[in-house]
């Protein structure tokens, strides 16, 4: 079989043959968008220190941007994207992450970092599904490297997860964390694992969504970005060229946030120059501390606390704050039982985590 490519490009013509279950095209991918990545640590969101794929713990790999530092839009011809839902039906991606220590661990959250959305339907059904796999030998289509005949590869496994993410609520703002929370933690015993998101819905709902990726050859020849087709998971590699000659070899903006039950990694990093706690105590059953940390002066500091339905229900600021740790007391008698988010605002930027209040 010969080397195939799948992809992306709003300005190219080609045809796409899809025959006995095989992907054969001669498209290319084309960058449509280059912006700088968002500062080094992801706005962790839970009571996990750890996120695979962005936090630099040693843990996973690959690191999101880790050679580039930038962050790329690929666009898909005859409309959509190259990481989301587009006119070929190449509608569910997937980004592994290689267990270094081959820890068990839970994924408490995927953070996502979307690039846009087309509405069509207006229907409040309309979403898109992310979910967890484990990882196993031989469950992807990859190519040999010489243009050869295909191989196996490791791939996506057995499905541990799902959770429905509304087309309403995704948020395409860059550097805004789109936020999905599963009940419980989904449970990784000790393997390799993917976190993928499936757009068919939204493909039947006429709406189109996409995920941002970092630069060609961000992932450094891991090969555990995929697509799947026809029921079968394709390295994405072996789908997509940006060139028609070369591979795309990045990485998409999927992050597992791993929960601190299983293991946790405190990171030393700012992220937009900020740092922030996880409140303590958490559950909250009587007043919490937030401690936040500014790498420089900020003139303008806010913290925000929503419920589940996105209702604000308390706002603190804190104004001007010189560079330097700081904390919040939190009163329990203005919150009632029930899951909450706060976010820290500075110079634009915000960090969000979540916390539980009893009563």
């Amino acid at each position: 079989m010969k080397k195939i490519y799948l992809i992306a490009a709003m300005l190219i013509s080609g045809a796409t043959v899809f025959a006995q279950g095989t992907l054969q095209t001669q498209n290319k991918a084309v960058v449509k968008r280059v912006m700088p990545a968002p500062a080094s640590n992801p706005a962790q969101t839970a009571t996990p220190t750890d996120t695979a794929g962005w936090t630099e713990s040693g843990n996973f790999a690959p690191i999101f941007a880790g050679i580039s530092g930038e962050v790329v839009a690929f666009g898909y011809q005859g409309g959509g994207w190259v990481y989301g839902n587009n006119a070929d039906g190449l509608n569910e991606c997937a980004q592994g992450f290689l267990n270094v220590n081959q820890s068990t661990l839970g994924v408490e959250e995927v953070l996502l970092l979307f690039v846009g959305k087309t509405g069509v339907s207006q229907s409040p059904t309309s979403k898109c599904v992310v979910k967890v796999y484990s990882m196993a030998a031989n469950k992807a289509r990859n190519t040999d490297g010489s243009g050869g005949q295909a191989v196996n590869s490791p791939g996506p496994n057995q499905l541990l997860a799902s959770q429905d993410y509304f087309f309403d609520d995704i948020d395409t703002t860059f550097g805004n964390w789109n936020v999905i929370t599963f009940p419980t933690p989904v449970f990784v015993n000790g393997t390799d694992f993917a976190v993928s998101v499936d757009f068919t819905n939204l493909n039947a709902a006429q709406d189109t969504a996409g995920l941002l990726c970092d630069q060609v050859g961000d992932a450094d020849g891991l090969d555990y970005a995929f697509h799947k087709f026809q029921g079968s998971w394709y390295v994405t590699d072996f789908a997509f060229s940006q060139t028609g000659t070369d591979d795309v070899d990045n990485n998409i903006a999927i992050f597992a946030v791993i929960d601190e039950n299983y293991i946790g990694v405190e990171s030393p990093e700012f992220f937009n120059g900020m740092k922030l706690s996880q409140n303590n105590p958490n559950p909250m059953n009587g007043n919490t501390v937030i401690q936040y940390e500014l790498e420089k002066y900020t003139t303008s500091v806010e913290l925000e606390i929503y419920d589940v339905h996105g209702r604000k229900a308390v706002v603190i600021n804190e104004g001007e704050k010189a560079a330097g740790r700081h904390s919040i007391s939190i009163e329990n008698t203005k919150l009632a039982a029930g899951t909450y988010y706060y976010s820290l605002k500075a110079n634009g930027n915000r960090l969000t985590k979540k916390m539980v209040v009893t009563k």
